[in-house]
């Protein structure tokens, strides 16, 4: 989250994991790390807008795999909220780039040992805009809406690779290719009027064992499925508003009304 004061935005970041704990296939316990409640870290920008929101990105981003990184250990699968990589708008330039190949390198670390350890690594993205499969059918259209409209709950698709010529694409270029090539894409419907989850995961664990999982995590009666220990740790981890209202507060008193973004002076 990015608030903006006269010349400086603001950036918090927080990360929270959940760790649901099974005994004889039933939930017995929930631990949460590194704990149930994290104050938020910060950062300041003064550069442009742009590049704030770039910042912002790559500070999450350095926070969510870097909790990944530490609790991979104690799991026998981990799910990320999103993709197993990040995303095109993610990658900066400039004087960012450098902080951006360390975060690469933090994902790397993360499929490597996943890898390493037997530990399924899934990343489960709830607004894909992918349409590979819709395209080889001849149709401009969304992927997991289209499935959605004609997978029946429980069912999901073969296995594909995440593209089709990683050595350019805008990010996986950026990537070990050994590692691009065991990551795959599948598509899972967990509920009976939702659109269907996009779901990549490495392929030392079998799609069933992945579907199976995600499923019994997301089933829905109606008309939405997603994981529910990502929820959770998504609960955990937003930034209320209070929060930033707090240090808003705080950083406004110790600079002054000059402080406050001249717009925001509107509602004094």
């Amino acid at each position: 989250m990015v608030k903006s004061l006269q010349g400086i935005d603001i950036i918090f970041a927080r990360a929270v994991g959940v760790v649901y704990n099974y005994k004889d296939g039933k939930l017995v316990s929930v631990d949460y790390f590194p704990s149930a409640y994290v104050e938020p870290d910060m950062i300041y920008s003064d550069d442009s807008r742009e590049e704030s929101s770039k910042l912002s990105s790559i500070f999450r981003l350095e926070k969510e795999i870097g909790l990944a990184n530490r609790i991979l250990d104690s799991v026998d699968y981990l799910l990320l909220d999103g993709s197993l990589f990040p995303q095109p708008g993610d990658k900066p330039s400039g004087a960012l780039l450098e902080r951006y190949e360390q975060l690469v390198k933090s994902y790397e670390e993360l499929m490597s040992k996943a890898i390493e350890k037997g530990i399924g690594l899934i990343g489960v993205v709830e607004d894909s805009r992918g349409k590979r499969f819709a395209r080889s059918l001849g149709l401009d259209f969304v992927d997991a809406v289209l499935l959605g409209m004609s997978m029946k709950c429980g069912e999901y698709t073969d296995p594909i690779s995440y593209t089709d010529d990683p050595e350019h694409h805008f990010i996986l270029k950026d990537f070990d290719r050994s590692l691009v090539d065991r990551v795959k894409v599948s598509y899972i419907k967990c509920a009976p009027e939702d659109v269907s989850l996009r779901i990549e995961f490495l392929d030392n664990k079998s799609l069933q064992d992945v579907a199976n999982l995600i499923f019994s995590l997301s089933f829905g009666s109606g008309d939405y499925g997603y994981p529910s220990i990502i929820l959770e740790a998504d609960a955990r981890a937003k930034i209320r508003e209070e929060e930033i209202l707090h240090w808003y507060n705080l950083i406004s008193s110790m600079g002054g009304e000059t402080a406050i973004a001249r717009r925001n002076r509107r509602l004094i």
